[in-house]
């Protein structure tokens, strides 16, 4: 007779919501499961520093530099530049909440940057802010700016690709400027107009004017920046309630908030470089080349606190925090190319790591209704509601991350489903597994308290209390180890952490709260026969404690056996047992007229090697069709691995 208790109806109300919820952010799962390069492909993009680029700004920040001495300056930035850009790059990436992208070094300062189930807008996002060389630079604008800007407008000239406002007082963006920014030299020509000499630069402030126009307005700033974005500490996104206006504040490190009180308090009304005048000069607020304000120093400002005001949304806002809190590159980025690729595993491969997937969860409900019989039934229950009930989980696992990592590729609030790759259903097996591990600690307490002659009701309680500090144990530190992951780890670790997180959490309150609602609603007062489950070992009773030390250094010895035998092997093959992610090796791409299958082309390719990674490129159009062979192994004999798998 099914019966509920009072206690026990706002548990079936919490897992009724929690499991409409789960299903409604899944459903439809073509539109809401998003999967990984490994699983369904992506855009790659590969990058490098630019350094013409990186030349000129050197440059024009001291044009008594010779030749010789601006080569130096460049050959330091780019010593360590690679490893600086591909973090930067990677906080941004997540910033954009793109999930696990593969960011990979190369040779000739080249980094590859692939995206897995991106979306348009998240795809023009991540190219603008890959490309974008992210300097932050303060820089005084002309003393006589108002001057200046005077002079222009009663010369009548306009800057190429702008127009005049209608109160002629700004300018506009003209029919041909979308042309015209995609020549490489218009931002230069652009920078020369109507300068009063070779240390400033033409620059133009966006305006958003109360009619919703957008108009520009010029601003005269010297070239050489006063503060660079390396003494940034943070930055973030407020609302001035006064106004509605959106401005994004910024925090200064201990040596920049020293440096941003000595410039104020020099260019401020009456400061010791501007004693002659009762205005403060202005200090532009330039972000790559692009001049978002330009305010007025009107005090010595001590703590290091700042904002920028400018007339942008606030999404726009947010683009800019976030590119700010990425950091700043050592040096500008150009895109090389862009491209189109495939998953890096076959069919063949997906298929089988599903078929293994689903027969290892068939085995383990087989085992537990053998097993167990009526006990089982319920456990499997508590399973399939384990994947039910794991988009709810990854949501709001991925949600509470997040307040560890601020960096982290999770949106607050957002509903969006972190992506799917293998490794991440290898997470919700294991899972899977260890869920029913707290069934069977909970069946056997339960098996010893009917040995003892106790009611069913008093036996299925006694086993959950009993059990209960054993499973709270076990999966709390486990629940510790996929935080600490999250926390120190990027792209899939953090995907794994958060799928085994998840399914930790999910399958503690199937296994805990679920299995016993359903004992409590089937178990009548009066009932004294025992469940019926097998045991295959009868009054076993082992001295375990006996030989506890013994087995605790057998235990050690072997971990200390092989932990030695991973780093022999390590130092000594590297590729061995790292992947290609941690060893680099050899790159290899090649054109093809007819396209074969992953499987054929891994099979051809395990004959020499065993760590290859396959994936097919394209160009964004569908054309320039290219295979990308990678492997750690460089040598095999005598031979180089390229030649041989060429």
């Amino acid at each position: 007779l099914l019966k509920m208790s009072r206690n026990d109806l706002w548990k079936w109300l919490v897992l009724a919501i929690v499991t409409v919820f789960s299903v409604y952010v899944v459903y439809p799962t073509k539109d809401k499961i998003r999967y990984g390069l490994d699983l369904s492909g992506g855009t790659s993009f590969t990058v490098a520093i630019d350094e013409a680029k990186l030349r000129n700004n050197i440059r024009s920040g001291d044009t008594e530099l010779t030749d010789v001495e601006v080569q130096n300056q460049v050959n330091t930035i780019m010593k360590d530049a690679d490893a600086r850009a591909i973090e930067v790059m990677r906080n941004r990436i997540d910033s954009l909440g793109v999930n696990e992208p593969v960011i990979q070094g190369g040779k000739n300062h080249r980094i590859t940057v692939q995206l897995p189930g991106i979306s348009a807008d998240q795809r023009d996002a991540a190219e603008k802010s890959i490309q974008s060389a992210a300097f932050l630079e303060f820089k005084l604008v002309h003393k006589q700016n108002d001057q200046l800007v005077d002079k222009v407008f009663s010369s009548g000239r306009l800057p190429e690709g702008y127009v005049s406002s209608d109160d002629g007082r700004a300018f506009k963006r003209g029919p041909n400027y979308n042309d015209l920014v995609k020549d490489p030299d218009y931002a230069r020509r652009l920078s020369l107009f109507e300068v009063p000499d070779p240390r400033y630069a033409f620059m133009l402030e966006r305006v958003q004017n109360a009619n919703g126009t957008v108009t520009y307005r010029p601003v005269f700033v010297l070239r050489k920046a006063e503060m660079t974005g390396e003494a940034l500490s943070s930055a973030s996104v407020e609302l001035e309630t006064m106004t509605g206006r959106v401005h994004v504040s910024l925090v200064f490190n201990a040596k920049g908030s020293a440096e941003f009180a000595k410039l104020t308090k020099a260019y401020s009304p009456r400061g010791s470089r501007n004693k002659d005048s009762e205005v403060g000069r202005q200090l532009a607020i330039v972000l790559d080349d692009t001049l978002y304000s330009a305010p007025v120093l009107r005090t010595e400002i001590p703590n290091g606190r700042a904002v920028i005001e400018g007339s942008f949304s606030w999404s726009e806002a947010a683009v800019l925090r976030n590119i700010l809190n990425a950091g700043s590159l050592p040096a500008p980025m150009k895109i090389l190319e862009k491209r189109a690729v495939e998953s890096t595993l076959g069919a063949d491969a997906v298929s089988s790591g599903v078929k293994a997937a689903v027969i290892a969860t068939l085995l383990v409900a087989l085992f537990m209704l053998v097993y167990y019989c009526y006990c089982g039934l319920i456990a499997n229950i508590a399973l399939f509601l384990n994947l039910v009930l794991m988009p709810a989980g990854l949501i709001m696992t991925s949600a509470v991350m997040a307040i560890f990592v601020k960096d982290a590729a999770v949106s607050k609030g957002s509903l969006d489903l972190p992506v799917l790759t293998m490794p991440g259903i290898a997470g919700l097996v294991l899972t899977l597994g260890m869920a029913v591990d707290a069934n069977v600690l909970i069946f056997e307490r339960m098996r010893e308290e009917f040995a003892l002659g106790k009611s069913v009701r008093a036996a299925v309680a006694a086993g959950y209390e009993r059990a209960f500090s054993a499973i709270c144990d076990s999966n709390v530190t486990t629940l510790l180890t996929g935080v600490i992951l999250f926390v120190l780890g990027t792209g899939p670790i953090r995907g794994y952490a958060i799928t085994l997180c998840s399914g930790i959490i999910v399958s503690m309150f199937t296994a805990l709260v679920v299995t016993r609602l359903i004992f409590n609603m089937t178990v009548s007062e009066s009932q004294t026969k025992p469940y019926r489950m097998m045991q295959l070992m009868k009054n076993a009773n082992f001295d375990f404690l006996r030989y506890g030390k013994a087995a605790g250094f057998a235990s050690l010895a072997v971990v200390v056996v092989t932990v030695s035998i991973f780093f022999g092997r390590a130092f000594k093959t590297p590729a061995s047992v790292l992947a290609v992610d941690f060893t680099g090796g050899a790159s290899m791409t090649y054109s093809y007229e007819k396209k074969a299958g992953i499987a054929e082309v891994r099979k051809i390719v395990e004959e020499v090697v065993n760590d290859a990674s396959i994936q097919y490129q394209s160009s964004p159009d569908g054309s320039g069709n290219m295979l990308l062979v990678k492997t750690g192994t460089m040598k095999i004999g005598d031979q180089n691995s390229s030649k041989i798998i060429g």
